[in-house]
């Protein structure tokens, strides 16, 4: 304290106000009715999601030297939690938009609140992006009860691509917050819960507000899983049929003109979208980690982006220490799904029967395709943050199955 910087005084302010704010919280989460978990597990995982926190703010302003986004975030947040502090609100008005300026709001927000500490914002969403492991991992539990709880949790707790990206002042947390609250909405929904209403329609709002492309693509990709029809006989219900088919419409007009704009799009029609897609296809061909992409125009191609969202770049084509620490991830992607192919395969199977399997087989696809633009490892580095949680529950749709003599075991975590 006696440090006249307030970054770091903020900071440690920030962490004691956590560590409490963990004693109370932790144990409550972990003795949640739907699934418990180990306590330790989750004291384990929020330190960690602190300790890379600080992790990437060294990366972002020591080894890049400030060029980041966080910077910007930092300096714009300064200047609303000001605002807010003097009653200038007509100031900040202009911020109630969404993309980058509701971020900066939020920034600005916590400000208000930490102080202006650069180091005390990057623990507040790492806590924000703590809490959407959790919802995650409870989305994973209510949907399949009887998959693998042992492995989802070491994975979307521990997983570096998680722990790391998931992180820092900016989009990354809340979008992977906001992601976490709609699984488990839409998990609870699934189940005929009607209370996951609301944390469905949280997680939808904010994640329009944060990437209005991601918000269309969730959520025509649930509407889409309910849509389908299954395998199994189910009773047709005209007015369940015409309430959806009205959310879809009235969610397609309010909502896709907005996110044309957002994008750029000038006309939204097939060619007006492809026409944009080439065009950031080259914005993000630049620097050392770009790569030729392949021909968005030939769907028998994107099989290979799948490849390359999940586990490019290999490690001949990294070209400096960060991509080569991102190589070493693919290949445990590699080895994870050659040991769970068996999972993997079933749960595709089961998104004939299961609405839940196959809104994450709807939103894969859609993700795949509307990613296939990106040319550059580092950005796919990031942005594949929001798509690993989903693919992990594909992962763990099954339990471990061990001999015990002539006995077989189910291994699972209870």
């Amino acid at each position: 304290m006696a440090v006249p910087d307030y970054d770091w005084q903020g900071m440690v302010i920030v962490a004691a106000a956590i560590g409490v704010l963990a004693l109370f919280l932790v144990p409550r989460l972990a003795r949640h009715a739907d699934s418990l978990i180990p306590i330790k597990i989750l004291a384990i995982g929020l330190l960690l999601k602190l300790g890379f926190a600080m992790l990437r703010n060294w990366s972002a302003f020591v080894l890049y030297g400030g060029s980041a986004d966080a910077a910007n975030y930092h300096e714009q947040g300064i200047l609303i939690s000001q605002n807010l502090w003097n009653f200038k609100f007509a100031e900040i008005s202009s911020q109630f938009t969404w993309g980058t300026s509701f971020v900066e709001l939020f920034t600005g927000a916590v400000y208000s609140i930490t102080g202006p500490s650069i180091y005390a914002g990057y623990l507040v969403f790492a806590f924000i992006a703590f809490l959407g492991s959790y919802f995650f991992y409870q989305a994973f539990r209510t949907a399949f009860p009887n998959g693998n709880n042992v492995l989802y949790t070491a994975l979307i707790f521990f997983f570096p691509s998680i722990l790391y990206w998931s992180n820092g002042i900016g989009k990354d947390a809340l979008i992977f917050f906001c992601l976490g609250l709609f699984a488990y909405g839409g998990a609870m929904i699934v189940q005929t819960r009607l209370r996951g209403l609301l944390p469905l329609v949280i997680g939808a709002a904010g994640t329009l507000y944060i990437r209005p492309h991601i918000a269309v693509i969730l959520a025509l990709s649930f509407v889409v899983a309910f849509l389908l029809p299954g395998g199994r006989k189910r009773p047709f219900r005209i007015i369940s049929f015409i309430v959806m088919l009205t959310a879809v419409v009235g969610l397609a007009w309010l909502v896709l003109p907005q996110v044309a704009s957002y994008i750029g799009l000038e006309e939204l029609s097939p060619q007006g979208l492809l026409d944009r897609f080439q065009f950031q296809s080259g914005l993000t061909y630049q620097g050392g980690s770009s790569f030729q992409t392949i021909d968005i125009q030939n769907p028998l191609s994107y099989p290979w982006v799948l490849v390359t969202l999940l586990f490019r770049p290999f490690p001949w084509e990294a070209h400096n220490v960060v991509a080569l620490i991102q190589s070493l991830e693919g290949i445990l992607l590699i080895g994870l799904v050659l040991w769970r192919i068996n999972s993997l395969g079933k749960a595709i199977i089961s998104a004939i029967s299961d609405r839940y399997t196959r809104f994450i087989v709807v939103y894969a696809i859609a993700f795949t395709i509307a990613f296939a633009i990106v040319a550059n490892f580092g950005i796919i580095a990031r942005e594949r943050m929001m798509f690993l949680p989903f693919f992990f529950m594909l992962v763990s749709f099954t339990p471990f199955h061990v001999r015990s003599g002539n006995k077989s075991l189910e291994v699972t975590m209870s």
